[in-house]
Parts: C-alpha cells; sequence; structure tokens
C-alpha cells in the first residue's frame, strides 16, 4: 500500500478521524482496514476507552484470538474503572477461558454499579441454567449414605481403630 495513503500517515490525521475512518470501514465490512485504523488512532492516544473497545468489539467480530479482546477490554477498564458494560463484556471473556472467579468479580462489581444493565439478564440466565455436570449427575440412592456408614461400622469393628471413610474416594486408618 502507499505510505501516502491518506489513513495510514501520522503526521496528517488526528487519532479521532482515524478513529472515525475505523467505523466507517466497520460499517463496509471492511474489518481488517478498520483493525489498522483504530490500532493508528491507539497508537496516536492510547488514553481513550472507545479506541480500545472498538478493537475489542472488531476482535470479536472477525473471531480472533480472545486473549487480544481481553487485553483490549482490561485497557479500556483501566481508562473507565465504573464502565459497567465493559465489565460484563470482559467478564464474559474471563468465563469462556474458565476464570470463574475474575468473571464474578466483576459481574458483582458491574451489579453494584448498574443493577439493571442489560447484560446483566445474559449473567442471570447463564446462572440459571444447570451445568453439564448437574444433569449428569444421578440423584443419590437412599440406602447410599447407610451403606457407606455400614462399611465404615464394619471396618472399625475388624480392625478394632476407628477409620474415616470419605464416600469411596479414600480410607484412612488413624
Amino acid at each position: 500500500m502507499n505510505s501516502k495513503s491518506p489513513e495510514y500517515s501520522l503526521e496528517e490525521r488526528t487519532p479521532n478521524e482515524r478513529f472515525q475512518d475505523a467505523k466507517r470501514a466497520f460499517q463496509d465490512l471492511d474489518v481488517q482496514r478498520a483493525y489498522d485504523l483504530v490500532q493508528c488512532a491507539i497508537r496516536q492516544d492510547p488514553n481513550q476507552a472507545d479506541y480500545h473497545l472498538f478493537k475489542a468489539r472488531l476482535i470479536e467480530t472477525s473471531g480472533s484470538d480472545r486473549r487480544t479482546a481481553i487485553k483490549s477490554y482490561e485497557e479500556a477498564l483501566t481508562l473507565q474503572p465504573e464502565n459497567a458494560e465493559v465489565m460484563l463484556r470482559l467478564a464474559q471473556h474471563f468465563q469462556a477461558e474458565g476464570m470463574q472467579v475474575r468473571a464474578a468479580a466483576l459481574i458483582q462489581m458491574a451489579r453494584e454499579l448498574s443493577p439493571n444493565h442489560k447484560l446483566l439478564k445474559r449473567f442471570d440466565v447463564v446462572a440459571s441454567t444447570p451445568t453439564n455436570k448437574e444433569i449428569g449427575k444421578s440423584p443419590e440412592p437412599k440406602g447410599f449414605k447407610g451403606l457407606g456408614q455400614q462399611a465404615k461400622n464394619l471396618f472399625n469393628k475388624l480392625l478394632g481403630r476407628m477409620v474415616d471413610v470419605d464416600m469411596l474416594e479414600r480410607v484412612r486408618i488413624r
């Protein structure tokens, strides 16, 4: 590409102009150009949360590396620590990456800042649906606890000492 091209010249354009061009490029479905423009805007002015948010959404749209989107959301959250929407979007990525504790902390902070936020409803629905482990888990048979206690008593009688049996996982002799 020509280095004199207006969208790639750092000296001639303001970061906001690049950001606006990036949004137009995205509307025109030119995701790569939008990404390049927002990257230039961020290099020129890294203190604009909107630039980082837009970059994160571009990454989500393109299906790129989730960790890069997380990094962009974290940058935006650093610049706008009271932004509930950023917290919730970041929490979604944390959940997808298996970072449940970090996600829960962000969800709680967002809930305190904006209890009626539209994205909170998604988390509430996810929290109320059973997980695969819960679905596959059959109820414990009624006699199972009694059977465990019976086995424990039998070991105690046979060995003449106290034996602790934790539901068929391990046997410990004290």
